[in-house]
């Protein structure tokens, strides 16, 4: 028999939950909340909000649901086989569920209809259809055809959209620009000595990448043509065989937050900057090495273990560090839809006004 949780809404004391080091322990008790399923199906490994403020999430281990915020009512729920995984929202309102497969699953919560697809890795969502991914393969899923189209690379480690109809791909030291419609390979970029861990696409269309064990972060521009494709030199301080960088973040300003697992800190640099050693370094050993999320008012929150801090990248100071005290690990950054910073743990969502917490704490 299942347990049924009747806890709508909980304001948690902050004793139990947080520590927020130099901020009053009563600030934090006005800016935390807690949401709890009234059905609770276990761990949530992933989740997002939709555009009517329900929670789709993900549980291990075979639980896809749609529930209410408030009152943590169940709304929509599925039983996906073989896993729950990673999940992200689609143009046409469904759910890409890439579970710990060889396969990824395309939910729809509202008729409740699931349809699988070859390539469980990564999924990108193009104008004519879906790309997706299993170990060096991918797949162009269109009109309900499949086109399967072998890269070359040992793994594919990242894949993003580079424009409507092409895909980049990177594996062990070398990124490919794919065009699926003609299902053929534009160009290859190689400057990367190890696995390329993300590719990141910047609004101005040009790509960087991350090569974290040799610790490269380079610049790429691909001009009107990607066969024209080539690197642009970067500052010495995140091209550093010291670092090891990994996770790639574009901010509102245009410049670029590099993650660092070693040392555990933030390279943050304008890649249109005349200035090209001109870099910002963010370090705490406390609160950053897992992932890095950018928030509404331009500050980005990373997150450790257990323990999340709030930057003013423009100021380049550590504004709060939090961390959560449940014996289930901070997952899954996100941002609600109302700007609150919002995570995981356990069966849990937890929410902080992070605007309202920058105030209070301030008149304290």
């Amino acid at each position: 028999m299942r347990l049924f949780l009747h806890v709508s809404l909980i304001t948690m004391v902050a004793s139990n939950l947080l520590d927020a080091g130099d901020v009053p322990k009563k600030v934090i008790q006005k800016v935390i909340t807690v949401f709890k399923q009234q059905e609770n199906d276990g761990r949530i490994t992933d989740f997002l909000q939709d555009e009517d403020n329900s929670i789709v999430s993900s549980h291990r281990p075979d639980v896809v649901k749609k529930w209410q915020l408030g009152s943590g009512e169940t709304l929509k729920k599925m039983i996906h086989k073989p896993l729950a995984g990673r999940i992200m929202r689609l143009r046409n309102t469904s759910i890409a569920n890439l579970g710990h497969s060889a396969n990824a699953t395309i939910l729809d919560l509202q008729k409740k209809t699931n349809t699988t697809i070859v390539g469980g890795d990564h999924l990108v969502e193009l104008k004519g259809g879906i790309v997706s991914c299993k170990k060096d393969v991918i797949h162009y899923h269109y009109d309900n055809e499949r086109v399967e189209i072998p890269t070359g690379h040992e793994h594919i480690f990242s894949m993003i959209p580079t424009n409507n109809h092409c895909v980049a791909t990177a594996g062990y030291g070398e990124i490919k620009i794919w065009d699926v419609n003609e299902a053929k390979c534009l160009t290859t970029l190689l400057g990367h000595r190890s696995i390329i861990w993300q590719v990141l696409a910047l609004t101005n269309g040009q790509l960087v990448s991350s090569g974290m064990i040799d610790g490269k972060v380079k610049l790429w521009c691909l001009g009107k043509d990607e066969k024209d494709a080539h690197s642009i030199d970067m500052p010495k301080d995140i091209n550093d065989d010291q670092l090891q960088t990994f996770e790639l973040l574009e901010l509102a300003d245009s410049r670029v937050a590099v993650n660092c697992a070693r040392p555990h800190c933030i390279k943050v640099w304008d890649p249109q900057s005349s200035d090209k050693n001109a870099v910002t370094t963010l370090s705490d050993t406390t609160c950053i090495g897992d992932t890095l999320l950018k928030l509404p008012d331009g500050t980005i929150a990373s997150l450790k273990d257990n323990t999340i801090g709030i930057w003013d990248v423009k100021r380049g100071v550590l504004q709060h560090r939090f961390r959560h005290h449940k014996k289930e690990p901070v997952r899954n950054l996100q941002v609600l839809n109302d700007g609150r910073l919002a995570w995981s743990s356990g069966s849990e969502i937890v929410a902080c006004d992070v605007k309202s917490l920058q105030l209070v704490a301030q008149s304290e």
